[in-house]
Parts: C-alpha cells; structure tokens; sequence
C-alpha cells in the first residue's frame, strides 16, 4: 500500500530520521558475517548521539518487519522500504556493503531517500582487517551527518559502548538471537558480553 503524500515529511525532516538495514557481507567470509546485523547496530548508537536526529530502534524496526512479513536479514524492495518507512517514521533508509580483500577491511555505505529513492550521500573508509572495526563506523557516522548539515561532528563508539571488541561482538550475536525469537541464547551471549566487560 504506497504511503499517503500527507503523511510524508518534508525532506529536510526526512533527512533527519535514519532507518537502518543489514548490511551485506560481498566477500562472504565468516570472520565479518556478524557485520551484517553489527553495522547497523553500531551506526545507529553512533548517530544517537546527536539529539536532533532519529533513529529507529532495532526493537522497534524487527516488529515493523514482521507486522509487515518482512524478512530481518533481507534487503527490502522499493515498496517495502516506503511500508516499512510508514510504519517507522524512517524516511531516509541507510544500507551498506562490507568487503574483506587481503589486509584491508573496506564498508561502504548508502543513505536513500525513502519516497523519491534518491540517493542522498555515499560514505566509505578502510581499515586494517585486524583493527577495532568501530572507529570505520565513527568515521562513516560523520560522513553521514553532512546532509543534514551537521558540520566538524565527532563520534566515538568505543567510549559509547565499551573497550572490548569482543564484548561487543557476543552483544551483537544476542540482537542476532533476539531477531530470531531466540530469547535463551540470546541471553547466553548477552551474559558473555558482560563476562568479557562488566561494565557494558
């Protein structure tokens, strides 16, 4: 059902309300699958810093999903982008592809206007393929902020979340589990999580 023209915000609103998609892991390799559901995770408490932005939350973009019969690790079509965008209030949806070739780790990303599918900005860096995979998505969060006219922004993800990749990693694989109705072993890897930092 396309999305009624006077219930669209204006495109400076749109700008400014992120809804974020898994990410697409090209190269397929095991060691960057937990990228998929990470990525999205990481920009979206690296975006929520700033307090004149809105984020969708996972929790709020899986019940969305499945109200809609909208897979969580798919990549939705146009028409499920503008119902998902409706159901959301995320107008500006944002998708990216992860590439492990050799050394380097190299994450593109894409943000899209939901009603019109224009692309509004394009962000990439690359890191080392050992490097806390965190400060590329600092970097990519102040690429995706010049839209929307935030300029000379910061962020830091480690200071957000917490100083141990591997932490964060075993608290990805709990949203991963959560997405699933997987309740039981999602806290498994959330009680990992804190066993490898108690502060997170």
């Amino acid at each position: 059902v396309a999305t009624a023209a006077h219930n669209v915000p204006s495109a400076d609103a749109r700008a400014r309300r992120f809804m974020l998609l898994p990410f697409r892991n090209v190269t397929r390799l095991a060691a960057q699958d937990w990228l998929v559901t990470g990525a999205p995770l990481m920009l979206g408490e690296s975006l929520g810093q700033f307090h004149d932005l809105t984020v969708v939350t996972e929790e709020k973009l899986t019940a969305a999903r499945r109200r809609l019969a909208i897979r969580a690790d798919s990549q939705p079509g146009a028409t499920e982008l503008q119902r998902l965008a409706a159901e959301t209030d995320g107008w500006t949806a944002v998708s990216g592809n992860v590439y492990a070739t050799g050394l380097r780790l190299r994450i593109t990303v894409q943000a899209t206007d939901v009603p019109t599918a224009r692309v509004i900005t394009q962000a990439k860096t690359e890191i080392s393929i050992d490097a806390d995979v965190r400060q590329a998505f600092d970097s990519l969060t102040v690429q995706l902020l010049a839209p929307t006219g935030v300029r000379g922004a910061r962020a830091d993800l480690i200071a957000l979340t917490t100083q141990s990749s591997d932490a964060y990693r075993a608290y990805v694989r709990g949203i991963e589990m959560l997405q699933r109705s997987a309740f039981h072993r999602a806290q498994q890897a959330f009680t990992e999580a804190v066993t490898f930092d108690s502060t997170f």
